[in-house]
């Protein structure tokens, strides 16, 4: 007999800003702000000496020896400390303030505000350089258009009683039962409609996740994962703020949030980390490469679709990194959410349409977007952890894949139709 199983966790949300006051474009001296990702000492386009004898770190620090030689004024900045964010002030002169990246043993950048052509002239053509791109926008992938108030869901996240199982032969021993939910999590745990109005969890949550929320604040998403609860101790949410109060922003701030994360990984003794970015932008190759080396050192990484109504998911980033877990949006009947990007670059459908969740000042609210989407995909990940042990990326990916509902949603023919489920988890 399947059991049926969803997440509930108690969220210890810790708020980390990762914002600077990085201006995007040119500054008043015509420079711009750019990314510059290095070789990795793997890259078979170096020379066979170097790859043989250097690292990725030791290219980059010789790199970086080299830039500050010819710019005496250069500050090197690392990112972010054991502690938090380091901050740096817009910098008015002609110095440079160099904001390192650093994921893994193989993804090595930085940021920085350089002359046009000194970029095009001597930066791109150093060998250690693998590209060079100006620092883009990011936003938020929640939908706003279109959205009456009066189609506004209202409710609280109300807990049910909990089922203590008497017998360890009942199929819902050590599990917990909650009624009067919002559609999406009824939906979870269920293949087919009509909804039964109650989800159905172990009782354990997702025991020992770090699940990290790179957003604007990460209420409303924080909220989908973890779900405010009083007596389980699970899941620690940590909140990451890498992008402004309008939920627009830079990817330099964005990977310098996903930089800290991989820091946080590397120390942490238990190792089961997941990562959701509820954000878009267009395809950027240094945001794919950053995910590429979370999934590379373990770190699990979920991401929205994207709303482009219908757009393909693999224009844009995060969405076209095949290692992450790209995420659309279904509704309430099952439909595919018309503000949703698709395509090939889709691995699963999630609720994301009037999904209520938590807001500011203890309150609710529900919001629409592929924002909403990708933490349900993130929580589920955080329980299969938790029940079944943590697992390689690609492998947790294949997971997630392989226990979605088939074939059910409406209009899913240029996406793969696979609609969120969790199954037999014990």
């Amino acid at each position: 007999m399947f059991i049926k199983c969803v997440i509930h966790f108690f969220i210890s949300i810790l708020l980390i800003t990762i914002i600077e006051s990085t201006i995007i474009g040119k500054s008043s001296d015509g420079r711009k702000h750019y990314i510059v990702v290095i070789k990795s000492a793997q890259n078979s386009d170096l020379e066979p000496t170097v790859a043989i004898t250097k690292t990725t770190d030791s290219i980059y620090q010789d790199h970086i020896s080299w830039i500050s030689n010819i710019h005496s004024q250069a500050t090197i900045v690392t990112s972010l400390d054991e502690n938090g964010p380091l901050y740096t002030a817009n910098n008015s002169s002609g110095d440079i303030i160099i904001r390192e990246y650093a994921i893994g043993d193989n993804f090595r950048a930085y940021s920085a505000t350089f002359d046009p052509q000194f970029v095009e002239n001597i930066l791109k053509q150093r060998e250690e350089i693998d590209y060079v791109v100006p620092d883009s926008e990011v936003w938020v992938a929640r939908n706003t258009m279109g959205l009456n108030e009066e189609d506004m869901i209202e409710e609280y996240l109300a807990l049910g009683d909990y089922d203590k199982g008497a017998k360890s032969q009942d199929p819902l021993f050590g599990m917990r039962i909650q009624t009067n939910v919002p559609w999406n999590l009824d939906r979870l745990d269920q293949r087919f409609l009509p909804y039964d109005n109650r989800y159905i969890s172990p009782a354990t949550g997702g025991r020992r996740v770090d699940v990290y929320v790179i957003d604007t604040h990460g209420t409303h998403v924080a909220g989908i994962v973890g779900k405010i609860t009083e007596n389980i101790d699970a899941t620690r949410v940590i909140a990451v703020k890498a992008l402004g109060k309008t939920g627009t922003g830079s990817w330099s701030d964005v990977i310098a949030g996903m930089s800290w994360v991989a820091k946080r990984h590397k120390h942490s003794k238990r190792k089961r980390s997941v990562v959701n970015l509820s954000l878009t932008g267009k395809y950027f190759p240094p945001a794919n490469a950053a995910v590429k080396a979370l999934t590379d050192i373990g770190v699990h990484v979920t991401v929205a679709a994207g709303n482009y109504y219908g757009a393909n998911a693999c224009f844009f980033s995060p969405s076209s990194s095949p290692e992450a877990i790209t995420t659309g949006s279904s509704s309430i009947d099952d439909t595919i959410s018309k503000f949703s990007n698709v395509g090939a670059c889709v691995d699963v459908f999630a609720p994301g349409q009037n999904v209520t969740s938590v807001w500011l000042r203890n309150g609710t609210k529900s919001l629409s977007g592929t924002s909403m989407a990708s933490p349900h995909v993130a929580g589920v990940i955080a329980l299969v952890i938790a029940q079944c042990g943590n697992m390689p990326p690609a492998r947790m990916k294949t997971k997630i894949r392989d226990m979605a509902t088939r074939g059910i949603l409406k209009d899913g023919s240029l996406s793969s139709n696979l609609l969120l489920f969790l199954d037999r988890l014990r």
